[in-house]
This record gives structure tokens, sequence and C-alpha cells, in this order.
């Protein structure tokens, strides 16, 4: 049962129904937060990974688990760490389906041309093979920030970090990822200064924040 709640929290009077079996709220809180968790997954899973099936299984977890959910933190911020777990096991299944299959199937998709491709979708994949190359706690970090929208001290809680070390991470990842982007240690030739790559993660995502 709900015992404490963040009052800022929009999300605090339908969780607490739903905490007490209001489907009807439950119904709400998942058509709110779907398609940014939507956004979260992709992100963070292998794309041979269907990922209509973990969101589902989040929100299966969500709904059995909200009893439980005692309100210390924003539900967005409780959602999420579901999220996390989910993807870590759906990595594990597909780990070990991987390993029981001996061959594998070849790709019949042909390649497209970068040329084909409108700008801004070819930003978004620049990105996402920029992301997987970063540490993990660095990419889990950025993802949580741009693709959930959580801010740093909902992060620092989720994963159990000090907000400093928390910070740090930030900076670093964002240092790797223009570093990637741009060999020229993040400055374009003419020598103006390039956009910070999380100016990059807003325009991939079509948002702005302040």
């Amino acid at each position: 049962m709900i015992a404490s709640s963040h009052r800022s929290d929009p999300d605090d009077p339908l969780a607490r129904s739903a905490a007490r079996g209001d489907v009807q709220a439950f119904d709400q809180l998942v058509r709110r937060h779907l398609p940014r968790l939507v956004s979260f997954l992709r992100s963070r899973l292998d794309p041979a990974i269907d990922v209509d099936d973990v969101v589902q299984e989040v929100f299966v977890r969500a709904w059995s688990e909200l009893p439980r959910f005692r309100g210390d933190s924003r539900f967005r911020t409780w959602l999420y760490a579901i999220a996390l777990a989910s993807c870590a096991d759906a990595g594990r299944r597909f780990r070990r389906a991987q390993r029981a299959v001996a061959v594998t199937e070849p790709l019949t998709q042909p390649l497209e041309t970068e040329g084909d491709w409108p700008a801004a979708m070819v930003l978004r994949e620049e990105l996402q093979q920029a992301l997987r190359a970063l540490p993990d706690a660095e990419r889990e970090t950025l993802e949580l920030y741009y693709y959930a929208d959580l801010n740093l001290p909902e992060i620092a809680r989720l994963l159990d970090v000090n907000l400093s070390t928390l910070k740090y991470r930030f900076y670093q990842a964002h240092r790797r990822l223009r570093a990637q982007l741009d060999p020229q240690e993040g400055r374009h030739p003419e020598g103006g200064a390039a956009a910070p790559a999380g100016d990059e993660l807003r325009l991939a995502q079509g948002r702005s924040r302040s």
C-alpha cells in the first residue's frame, strides 16, 4: 500500500487508486507512460528483441507490484526501475536463445543507402550506434535522462549511486558521445564549436528540454 508520496507527482492519485485494484486508473497510467517507455526500451534493447513483449512484461509487473509501491519516489521513477529489470531479463533470455541456435538466419532486408534516409533518421541511427558504444553505465544514464525524461536526482536514486558520481558520469557520457560523433573533439572543421551531444539527442528525439 502507498504509505507516502510526492505531492508534486501528477501520477499519485491514479497510482493510489490502481494500488487498490482500480483497473481504469491503471489503464490511464499505461496510456500516459506508454509512448516514452517504448522509446526508452527501444534504446536499451537489442533490435532483435520484441519491444512489445517487454512493454507488456513491464506493465504486468507494475500491476502485480503496485500494492507494494510505497510512494517513496515518483511513480514514473518506480516504473522505470521495473523497466530496467525487465530489460536485463529480456537480454538474458535473448542471449540464451542465441547460444541455443547453431545457425543464424541470413539478413533478407536489402541495405538502404544513407541518401535514401531523411536527415533526421540518419542522425537518429548515428546516435544509436554511438550510444551502444558507450560504457553501459554511461549509456544507461543518458537513456534514462533523454528517453525516460527522468532528472539527475531521480536517476541517482533509481540506480542507487551518489548524485555527484552520477553528474560526473553524465558529463563523461556526453564527452565520449561528442567525440564519437565528431572526431575533431567536438569541433566543426570551420573552427566553430559543435552542438553539444545532448542537443543532438534532443534533436533526434524531436523534443526540447529546459
